[in-house]
């Protein structure tokens, strides 16, 4: 009966320690995507801006980036591509990162290619006119109406007075 129960004990301390690798290997593996998702909101914030303002190093400001994040990656390794208006831009690159796992260190490969385009504010400029210019007829109407019941009450008035 004894034999039964220290198999039994090993078995439950080996499934606990396979727990805690697996646990920790999720954790190390976790934590590279998770950068890699802010490493591409980052990227498509720098892409966004390259629109705007046309100075922008989009290579080295990714670079900065990525070198915040442990990443050493060259500048020209990063692919940027405008479109002939400059109303497009798309940056790729790859990368990996080592896993820094207790006993041995692989790479994980990631890709990131971001592509922002300009949005024409043309359209909406015009709703935006247009929802003025209907408020701002509305509000005359609504005066107009106001003075006109204010007219009315005022001559009301002199008729009851005499």
């Amino acid at each position: 009966m004894k034999k039964k129960l220290d198999q039994g004990g090993a078995a439950l301390w080996i499934f606990v320690i396979l727990v805690i690798v697996g646990g920790w290997t999720a954790f190390k593996v976790g934590r590279l995507y998770f950068d890699n998702g802010s490493i591409k909101s980052e990227i498509e914030a720098i892409a966004a801006n390259s629109l705007v303002q046309r100075n922008v190093d989009v290579k080295a400001e990714s670079s900065k980036i990525l070198a915040v994040y442990g990443v050493d990656i060259v500048p020209d390794d990063v692919k940027v591509d405008f479109s002939d208006q400059r109303d497009q831009v798309t940056i790729a690159f790859s990368y990996s990162r080592p896993a820094n796992f207790l006993i041995f260190n692989p790479k994980v490969p990631f890709e990131i290619s971001v592509q922002k385009k300009t949005v024409k504010a043309v359209g909406v400029i015009q709703d935006v006119q247009d929802s003025i210019e209907s408020s701002n007829a509305a509000s005359a109407n609504r005066y107009q109406q106001a003075v006109k019941n204010a007219t009315q009450g005022q001559q009301r008035e002199v008729e009851t007075e005499p």
